[in-house]
């Protein structure tokens, strides 16, 4: 169950219909108008970092994932933080690594938050100022630079190994 909650008081709605609701009910039974009701979003960045010379990928590896998996880089937008701030500070955190030159390349929804939300991941490409990096341990268990052609390879072994790999039209991986 999504959990919403006002933007201002963080009360939360007990009933909310997405599909064109002329009322919400907050928990204290009282009725609101939704589109006067500023909604908290949570928002989640995720970052293919480049290196210097554009030819290797930064990944990371939390302990809680499968042993050999790494994914590019991520972490939530704090509150009063912009987007380019939240992948700055998120590469620095992670691996120690300053990062130029942000972009936003797309959004998908990402339906497994925390604690059963419903949050935004957007999707960012940044430029390494450098290739030296520092594992911060309470964040990741390893981060490496990853050269282009290793990357194509691991893609299309998965590819190839009886569909395994399936990423919906919504991913961010396209």
């Amino acid at each position: 169950m999504v959990r919403l909650s006002l933007g201002i008081s963080g009360q939360l709605l007990r009933g909310f219909t997405a599909a064109a609701a002329d009322r919400v009910v907050t928990a204290d039974e009282q009725q609101q108008e939704p589109h006067r009701l500023p909604l908290y979003l949570l928002g989640k960045v995720i970052m293919l970092v480049e290196s210097p010379d554009g030819q290797r990928a930064l990944l990371g590896r939390s302990a809680k994932f499968t042993p050999g998996m790494y994914t590019c880089l991520s972490g939530f937008i704090d509150q009063c933080e912009s987007i380019e701030e939240a992948v700055r500070r998120e590469v620095r955190e992670e691996a120690r690594v300053a990062v130029s030159e942000v972009q936003i390349v797309g959004t998908q929804p990402w339906p497994i938050g925390r604690y059963g939300s419903s949050e935004l991941m957007l999707g960012c490409v940044a430029k390494a100022r450098s290739y030296e990096i520092l594992v911060n341990p309470s964040e990741m268990e390893d981060v490496q630079w990853f050269e282009r052609a290793e990357l194509r390879a691991a893609v299309e072994l998965y590819q190839t190994a009886a569909g395994l790999l399936h990423l919906p039209d919504l991913s961010l991986s396209h």
